[in-house]
């Protein structure tokens, strides 16, 4: 029969005590560490945005002026005589290009500082069936097959419609050149009782897990020439509308996915149309 030692039992329950409390404190620690590295991550990416737009600023007078006399010069070209040579088409090119430059610096700045909307009840199903609809052409130009699955019935959530199609946009695109040709994005709709998720899936080389907590920090790409802004700019959307975007799996391929808050009496939830290829 074991004879109960009073020392041993305390020893075990300090050990358990430390065992359990060292756990804590590596929980603890990890999430201290996360919370710092999205700190930072906003920090670099509101530097990026101040920098992008003195520099939008710094351009735009230069562009205007180059646009407004080369318009005069376009328009006095016109009216000389038809015997005289008028090279107007290379003025068109150029005026072509200046509004491209324009359309860059602008499309820039909504990358790198984009502005959310108040979040409010979307059917997120209703959603993604028109958006993929809008994208299946541009991912059937790299033979990359996009599949929507878990769409049929409604899935309300609370989100910014906006803001979630720009979210939903950076995924896809990034799954897209991740594919290998012939093979399929798949973005699912999974509907739990307190949230709503949405799955984009690809068969890539995957996100390695040492790179899994750095991926959405401004300037780190697993692409070759990638800018490393995409994953950053949708964790921000994500996380204005109360929502969160995490890797969920892989390598092989990768999984990210976006959990929306739920909205409540989802019985009595009517669909708002909306448009999503303005």
């Amino acid at each position: 029969m074991a004879v109960w030692d009073p020392a041993t039992a305390v020893l075990s329950i300090v050990g358990l005590a430390l065992i359990f409390g060292g756990a804590w404190l590596w929980r603890l620690g990890r999430a201290a560490q996360a919370r710092r590295r999205a700190i930072l991550a906003y920090a670099r990416l509101d530097r990026l945005a101040l920098l992008v737009c003195g520099l939008a600023d710094e351009l735009r007078g230069p562009v205007e002026l180059a646009r407004e006399q080369l318009g005069s010069l376009r328009e006095s070209l016109e009216e000389q005589p038809p015997c005289f040579e008028r090279p107007l088409e290379p003025i068109d090119q150029v005026l072509g290009e200046l509004d491209r430059l324009d359309a860059i610096v602008r499309g820039f700045i909504a990358t790198v500082r984009p502005m959310p909307g108040p979040p409010r009840m979307v059917d997120v199903s209703a959603l993604l069936r028109a958006w993929c609809l809008a994208l299946e052409p541009e991912l059937a130009a790299r033979e990359v097959i996009l599949v929507l699955e878990g769409a049929s019935r409604p899935a309300p959530a609370i989100a910014d419609p906006e803001g979630l199609k720009l979210i939903f946009w950076h995924l896809v695109r990034n799954a897209r050149d991740a594919a290998p040709r012939g093979s399929l994005v798949r973005v699912s709709i999974e509907r739990e009782r307190d949230s709503v998720k949405v799955l984009v899936a690809d068969s890539g080389p995957g996100i390695p897990l040492r790179r899994r907590a750095s991926i959405f920090e401004p300037f780190t790409s697993t692409k070759p020439d990638g800018r490393g802004l995409g994953l950053a700019v949708t964790r921000r959307l994500a996380e204005a509308m109360g929502a969160t975007v995490a890797v969920a799996g892989g390598p092989p391929g990768a999984v990210l996915e976006v959990t929306l808050r739920r909205a409540p009496r989802a019985s009595q939830f009517f669909a708002d149309p909306i448009s999503l290829t303005r």
